[in-house]
């Protein structure tokens, strides 16, 4: 179910990309990046382009070549999972550092001494008690 799932919803669509998306070739002067979209090449012009066979090698080889293609496929789906892994990854780990930060401060503020004495009457406020604005709490000792 759910690789039927990712299926529909990621190989699918990754692999339309892939076959009809425009060729993408970018030069960043140390070293040529190639995206490989195929323009919608027939896939025996695509394997011959990926590989060092002719056109005429992969119309008889057709299922190998589309084996080679797919594996390209799940090559740009492993990528993209590993960066979204990281990506989610870092986010929770912020989230826990904000959260237990946060939770240290807390304990922090809550383990200070207080600086009235035990035995000083403390007044409620009227948010605190209904809306008595009279009541007094005292310490242990009083």
């Amino acid at each position: 179910m759910l690789a039927r799932l990712r299926d529909v919803i990621v190989t699918e669509p990754l692999r339309q990309l892939v076959l009809h998306g425009p060729r993408l070739q970018l030069n960043l002067g140390i070293a040529k990046l190639d995206l490989g979209f195929w323009q919608g090449l027939p896939l025996k012009d695509v394997c011959s382009q990926m590989s060092s066979f002719g056109s005429d090698h992969w119309a008889r080889n057709e299922e190998h070549c589309t084996e080679r293609i797919m594996a390209s496929v799940t090559s740009i789906e492993v990528l993209i999972a590993f960066v979204v892994y990281v990506t989610v990854l870092v986010r929770c780990t912020r989230t826990i550092k904000i959260g237990a930060s946060y939770s240290l401060a807390r304990l922090a503020e809550i383990a200070q001494p207080s600086n009235a004495p035990i035995n000083t009457p403390v007044t409620a406020g009227a948010s605190q008690r209904g809306n008595r604005s009279d009541v007094t709490c005292k310490g242990v000792d009083g």
